[in-house]
């Protein structure tokens, strides 16, 4: 009986080290698995915003670049990403029926935890940076 009683005494802190061990692993993998969420989040959005801005473009006879900014732009806003740094790009707007319009919205996203972990192990101040593209085709109707 004193036996068992020892040897049950020298184990005994050893979950705590195993958990000590692995948390950090834990909280890192969650984080990580954070910011790819906030960042998939914003690649849809631009996606939403580049069709919403060439359905306007193509179902409006004369369409500007202005009249899409005016769709874009908002659509942005109201997902919390500012409309200035996304540059944009259209082409053939103004076109006639059976042409093919493209928008494409571009941003530079940084994810922080990442960027850390990886310019501390990378050396790199441009690590965890990653340019989010949407580019949507469409026809003139």
């Amino acid at each position: 009986m004193r036996r068992s009683k020892a040897i049950h005494r020298r184990d005994s802190g050893q979950s705590l080290v195993e958990f000590a061990i692995v948390l950090p692993i834990l909280l890192g993998l969650l984080v990580g698995i954070f910011e790819f969420g906030v960042a998939w989040n914003r690649k849809q959005v631009l996606t939403n915003a580049a069709r919403e801005g060439a359905r306007a473009a193509v179902l409006q006879s004369v369409a500007t670049d202005t009249d899409v900014d005016a769709v874009v732009d908002p659509y942005l806003t109201s997902a919390g990403i500012d409309p200035d740094a996304v540059s944009k790009s259209y082409n053939n707007v103004g076109g006639s029926t059976g042409d093919t319009v493209t928008i494409q919205l571009q941003m530079n996203h940084t994810m922080p935890f990442i960027s850390a972990i990886t310019g501390f192990l990378a050396d790199s101040p441009t690590a965890g940076a990653v340019t989010l593209t949407s580019v949507v085709n469409m026809r003139h109707e």
